[in-house]
C-alpha cells in the first residue's frame, strides 16, 4: 500500500544518510583513495539505487490506487446513470396516459381495481380494515408498480407539499419492477431538503437539518413504528400482496391498538387493528406459505431505533 511504500522510502533515506555520513568520515580519516572509502562509496551507490527503486515503486503504487479509485467511481456513476435513466424512461412512458388516468382517479376509480381485483372490490390487503368516510383522498397509483412512489407522495402530502404521480416516480427512482425502500427514503430526504413544507412541525429540527430525516429499516418492531409515527410523521411500510409480490402503504399513526393508514391501491384512508400487520396470510408458491402481512421493513424517522 501507499503507506507501506512511504515507510520503506523513509527507512532507505535514513540508511542512505547514515552511509553518506560514514563515507565522509572515512574519507576524512583514511584518505580519499583508501579501500575502506571505496567500499563505503560502493555501499552508498547501492543505497542510492535501492532508494530510486523504492521511489519508482511508490509512484507505481499510487498510480494503481488512483486507477482503482477512478474505475470504482466510473462503475458507480454508470450504475447510478443507468438506474436514473430507467426511472426517467418509465416516467416518460406514463406521461401520455397521465391525463386519462387522473380523470379516472377524479371519478373515484382505479384501473388496477378492475385488473387485479373484482370489479366490486374497492378493498385493501389489510385484514379487518375499514375505510374512513370523509377522509381526504390519498395519492392513488395508476400502474402496477407505482405503489411505493405514491406511498411516498402521501408523506409529502402530510407535510403540505403534494406532487404529481409522475414527479413522485422520478423522486423515488421507481422503475417497471417497482420501487426500492432505499429509493423511497432517498426521495423523501431529497424532497424535504428542497422544500420541507410543514415537516418542521412534526420532525425534530436537528434531524430535519441533517438532510437525512428518513431511513429505510428492516426488522422494525411494532413499538418502534408506533413511536416513529407518534409525532405526526408518517411511515411507509412494505406489506405482502396475497396475489404475490409486495405492496406499499403509508401508516399515519398507531393509537390504542388502531392503525390509520393510506393505501395507494384504492386512494382511501383506513383504520385497522394493529394486530393485522402480524396476521398470517397465504402467499403463493410453490410452495404456498403462511407469512405475516408486514415483512418488517419500513421507511421511517431515522432517529427511532428499531
Amino acid at each position: 500500500t501507499e503507506i507501506q511504500v512511504d515507510e520503506a522510502q523513509v527507512q532507505l533515506e535514513a540508511a542512505y544518510a547514515e552511509l553518506a555520513a560514514a563515507t565522509a568520515e572515512a574519507a576524512a580519516t583514511l584518505g580519499v583513495g583508501s579501500p575502506a572509502v571505496a567500499a563505503a562509496e560502493a555501499q552508498v551507490m547501492e543505497s542510492q539505487a535501492q532508494l530510486a527503486e523504492a521511489q519508482a515503486q511508490r509512484v507505481a503504487a499510487i498510480g494503481k490506487q488512483d486507477e482503482a479509485k477512478a474505475n470504482q467511481q466510473t462503475t458507480f456513476d454508470t450504475t447510478e446513470r443507468h438506474y436514473q435513466q430507467a426511472s426517467d424512461d418509465f416516467a416518460r412512458s406514463l406521461k401520455g396516459a397521465q391525463a386519462p388516468l387522473e380523470a379516472l382517479a377524479a371519478n373515484g376509480t382505479n384501473p388496477l381495481i378492475d385488473i387485479a381485483m373484482p370489479a366490486s372490490g374497492r378493498s385493501t390487503f389489510v385484514p379487518g380494515a375499514t375505510a374512513i368516510d370523509g377522509a381526504p383522498p390519498a395519492s392513488m397509483q395508476s400502474t402496477f408498480t407505482s405503489c411505493g412512489s405514491n406511498a411516498a407522495n402521501n408523506v409529502f402530502t402530510t407535510f403540505g407539499r403534494p406532487m404529481s404521480e409522475i414527479d413522485a416516480i422520478g423522486a423515488t427512482g421507481t422503475v417497471e419492477r417497482g420501487t426500492a425502500m432505499d429509493g423511497i427514503a432517498n426521495g423523501l430526504n431529497q424532497g424535504l431538503a428542497q422544500n420541507p413544507g410543514t415537516a418542521g412541525e412534526h420532525i425534530p429540527a436537528d434531524l430535519l437539518a441533517s438532510g437525512q430525516p428518513y431511513a429505510s429499516r428492516s426488522n422494525v418492531s411494532l413499538d418502534a413504528l408506533t413511536q416513529a409515527t407518534s409525532g405526526g410523521s408518517p411511515a411507509v411500510l412494505s406489506i405482502r400482496n396475497p396475489a404475490g409480490g409486495m405492496h406499499a402503504i403509508t401508516v399515519d399513526s398507531i393509537k390504542d391498538g388502531i392503525m390509520t393508514y393510506r393505501d395507494p391501491l384504492t386512494g382511501l384512508t383506513y383504520q385497522a387493528p394493529e394486530s393485522a400487520l402480524s396476521q398470517l396470510i397465504p402467499v403463493p408458491g410453490p410452495p404456498e406459505q403462511m407469512l405475516p402481512l408486514w415483512d418488517g421493513r419500513a421507511v421511517m424517522l431515522a432517529s427511532v431505533r428499531v
